[in-house]
């Protein structure tokens, strides 16, 4: 009996520490979003479209065209989002039901009907990562995609130039720093 009341004694000092542990909290946001669309068309032709958005309106968009019998056709695109949009973007990243779209599950075999979606997001206390290889799979959240996935096609609509000396990196994005715990905690996430 006196080893379980020291038991739930460990447990309850545990759980208390615990809480009092402060949360982790962005040092630096340095991009505001990074989303990729993949698009398989029925010519076996696939289309990868990322963007790269920074906090001072800045952005990359690369599009690449991979045909079934050779190269990829590769273009990247150096813009600044208008007002308007870094406006709305911030307003679309800000929104509850975008917030509590769950992490992507991993999906292995064939796909059919490549139609993605990918996003990171850098959050206060949290990389938030939104990932659905289709249509069908992100259909549950569908209400709360649709205002980013609108936004994202007038990014599209934009006409930034061609940066034809800039290679292809798929977007990758900055490292985002975020402090942990005492002073000198600082734990470091680069997505790959």
């Amino acid at each position: 009996m006196r080893l379980a009341w020291q038991c739930a004694a460990v447990v309850i000092v545990i759980a208390v520490l615990h809480m009092s542990l402060p949360a982790q909290s962005l040092v630096q946001q340095t991009y505001v979003i990074r989303m990729e669309n993949d698009l398989a068309d029925a010519e076996s032709d696939v289309v990868h479209t990322c963007l790269l958005v920074y906090p001072d309106g800045k952005y990359r968009l690369e599009r690449s065209i991979q045909h079934d019998t050779g190269k990829p056709d590769d273009q990247v695109y150096l813009g600044l989002l208008s007002g308007e949009l870094m406006a709305e973007l911030k307003q679309v990243l800000s929104d509850q039901g975008l917030q509590s779209v769950p992490r992507p599950s991993s999906k292995r075999g064939v796909i059919q009907d490549v139609d993605s979606l990918f996003a990171l997001i850098p959050r206060q206390n949290e990389l938030q990562s939104i990932g659905f290889w289709t249509t069908k799979d992100r259909k549950p959240y569908q209400a709360n995609l649709k205002p980013l996935q609108a936004w994202w096609k007038g990014v599209m609509k934009q006409k930034a130039p061609l940066a034809k000396k800039e290679p292809v990196n798929n977007c990758d994005p900055p490292e985002v720093v975020y402090r942990t715990g005492g002073k000198d905690g600082q734990v470091t996430f680069h997505p790959e």
